[in-house]
């Protein structure tokens, strides 16, 4: 309760609105979920009665696809009949998923589309469920769901649309992982979020922009090709007495690249 109450006037103080909550539980067989609602009354309705709404929030890569729909509609319903057995300012506002399917080992080959269709399928299963239950129903994505990758392609796109797209139509609102340190520049926040936000305009929709509030940390990048043979390693002077050091191959087809500057 002290937690509660602390976060609570945070989010007074900064002049918070929506809270997305993460929901612990188990599956059962037969995706039967246990749960243990009762502290959420208490906590829905101090939140409620501050005027900030509460979504429950649950999400797996492994939800996107279809032998895992189950389980989801199965926790959906589960709020729902929440819902109806508490007062009004108890309930849940909404209820949220952040999915990431992208995350899945295979969904860089073949299986892509295949992935993509399936996720909008379970949010076409979700989209009735919440409807019924009078819930706000929303998704994370990332900027990119409507961009291009390296060879200048589609990033995630299904019939000749960007899934960011598709996945607005399905929902009542977004919330774009867009987590950069910068607002300005072709890679800053509001280039990622510019076509999400005129869209989700269009439709009607709600957009919340997921910003980085911390220094990012030096990455790792490894890159494969399809040539085989050992790596070498190169060292580079570079400005400031630093030196560039790469762990790779050469000229085109390089099948490893580990670039650190020491």
């Amino acid at each position: 309760e002290k937690e509660q109450k602390h976060l609570l006037a945070f989010c007074k103080a900064q002049g918070i609105s929506d809270l997305f909550v993460q929901i612990p539980y188990e599956a059962r067989e037969a995706w039967i979920i246990d749960w243990n609602p009762a502290p959420f009354k208490k906590f829905n309705k101090s939140l409620n009665q501050a005027g900030i709404r509460i979504h429950a929030l649950d999400g797996d890569p492994r939800f996107a696809l279809r032998e895992w729909h189950g389980r989801v509609l199965a926790l959906v319903e589960e709020i729902g009949r929440f819902n109806q057995g508490v007062p009004p300012e108890e309930r849940f506002h909404g209820i949220r998923y952040d999915n990431e399917p992208y995350l899945l080992s295979h969904f860089g080959g073949i299986q892509k589309e295949s992935i993509l269709r399936q996720y909008l399928e379970l949010l076409d299963r979700i989209r009735p469920v919440t409807v019924k239950a009078g819930l706000e129903f929303g998704v994370d994505i990332p900027f990119w769901f409507d961009g291009v990758n390296e060879f200048f392609e589609p990033s995630a796109q299904v019939d000749g649309r960007p899934m960011s797209e598709l996945i607005i139509d399905r929902v009542d609102n977004v919330g774009i992982m867009d987590y950069r340190t910068l607002a300005y520049g072709a890679d800053g926040t509001i280039t990622h979020a510019w076509e999400e936000l005129r869209y989700a305009a269009k439709k009607g929709k709600k957009v919340f922009v997921g910003l980085e509030t911390v220094r990012l940390p030096d990455e790792t990048t490894y890159e494969y090709g399809e040539t085989g043979g050992p790596p070498s390693l190169f060292l580079e002077e570079i400005d400031g007495g630093k030196v560039r050091l790469t762990l790779g191959k050469k000229g085109k087809g390089r099948e490893l690249n580990v670039t650190r500057i020491l």
